[in-house]
């Protein structure tokens, strides 16, 4: 019995309506100036119709057919959380759009191999990871995320504006700097942007804040990948 209450629960129409919306949108991504360009109705068709059911599906969240919503409108109904999950999906996007452009430039531009491209890769991480640590002490200590997240998205902001200095000719101390302060910007923001979400909600929608926050991370990261690949 148990069983079955749990099955009724799920919500079978929105999580249906928001699988074949992400579904149409990735199929774009994946064909979109691929197999087809841009203008073309195989592209236009399905991206329409992956926005047109994301919005039905927002809708349909609100309604009273709703029982069980995957993503109830009460949960993001504030300005944090909802700002939080757009800044989330950009620094989602800026992550991407670096790791992918990085690597194109050293093998294409520099003319190194795979291996020194990893190796010139390094700052970012070597970065990354450590100030992430370090910004969710902080955030811990003094309980405020708005400096790290203003501060976090000045330097990748600045750092991604460097990049265009970046020719054949750049010295190795220019591309580990400008990585380094794109690595503190991004590792600001990564382990202080999911309380920010959670923050202003009750206990009973965290769970539900924080797979949202995992999706939006990931399908940002989609979007990141396809438009770094058309540059």
């Amino acid at each position: 019995m148990t069983f079955i209450v749990s099955i009724k629960k799920i919500d079978w129409i929105g999580n249906g309506l928001l699988i074949a919306s992400v579904v149409s949108v990735l199929i774009t991504l994946s064909w979109a100036d691929t197999r087809y360009s841009w203008s073309l109705w195989h592209i236009l068709v399905p991206l329409l119709v992956g926005f047109a059911g994301t919005a039905v599906f927002h809708v349909f969240e609100s309604t009273k057919y709703a029982k069980s919503p995957t993503i109830p409108p009460r949960a993001f109904g504030n300005r944090t959380t909802s700002a939080a999950l757009a800044l989330t999906f950009i620094q989602s996007m800026l992550t991407y759009w670096r790791i992918y452009f990085l690597p194109v430039y050293f093998q294409a531009v520099r003319l190194v191999s795979p291996q020194t491209s990893g190796l010139l890769l390094l700052p970012t991480v070597a970065t990354g990871v450590p100030v992430a640590i370090i910004a969710g002490f902080v955030l811990s200590k003094f309980g405020r995320y708005k400096p790290l997240h203003i501060f976090g998205f000045a330097l990748m902001t600045i750092a991604s504006g460097f990049y265009i200095l970046f020719d054949a000719q750049s010295s190795l101390a220019t591309v580990i700097i400008f990585q380094t302060i794109a690595g503190i910007g991004t590792g600001c923001t990564i382990t202080t942007m999911l309380p920010a979400v959670q923050a202003p909600l009750t206990q009973a929608d965290v769970g539900i804040a924080t797979s949202t926050w995992g999706f939006i991370r990931s399908y940002g990261g989609i979007w990141g990948e396809h438009f770094i690949m058309l540059a």
